[in-house]
């Protein structure tokens, strides 16, 4: 039902037929997937989006296969990852990739937390900053909620190696871990 004044005015365009039309070409609106699908997309590619800034404003996409129009985009990411386990999300491998099937998988909550990129500290890799008091720079990794402290090291890369050793004891595959330029690894 809509009231005549909003069809007169042009701010309603249908009884609402055509919006379940388009919604539902694929018939999959209803799917479990297609909310994951959907904010996956719209944290990509709307600015609008309060997600926005931390995926397609850092330029974050979505592989072309899965947007194809008419839902055939929707059906490519099924086929890709294939249905998500009870309890599972979706997570990027590579936190700085794109969403695409190499790229993607599904994890459970805790081991997606253990995936995250740094958002603090002095340095631009995770799990490491600089104390001005000892004059170092200090590693750590939080381990069941609480932060323990992995060293102090002269050098940032040695503190950022300690980190990734301790991240791949802990977390394995599901480990964010720093990437070191060549220039960098030769330092040892």
């Amino acid at each position: 039902t809509v009231t005549s004044a909003n069809l007169r005015r042009g701010t309603c365009k249908s009884c609402g037929c055509y919006c379940k039309e388009v919604n539902t070409i694929h018939g999959l609106k209803h799917h479990p997937l297609y909310s994951i699908y959907n904010a996956m997309k719209n944290r990509c590619t709307r600015p609008t989006n309060p997600a926005y800034g931390y995926y397609g404003a850092r330029g974050i996409r979505v592989c072309e296969r899965w947007l194809e129009p008419d839902g055939v985009g929707f059906l490519n990411f099924i086929e890709d990852m294939g249905e998500r386990p009870d309890g599972y999300t979706l997570d990027r491998k590579d936190n700085d990739g794109d969403y695409n099937s190499s790229n993607c998988r599904w994890v459970t909550k805790q081991q997606n937390q253990w995936n995250k990129r740094s958002t603090v500290g002095s340095s631009c890799y995770k799990g490491v900053h600089w104390s001005t008091r000892d004059r170092r720079w200090i590693a750590s990794i939080k381990i069941n909620g609480e932060l323990v402290s992995l060293g102090s090291y002269y050098d940032e890369v040695l503190a950022a190696t300690a980190y990734n050793e301790k991240a791949v004891e802990l977390f394995g595959e599901f480990a964010y871990l720093n990437i070191f330029n060549k220039q960098e690894e030769t330092i040892e």
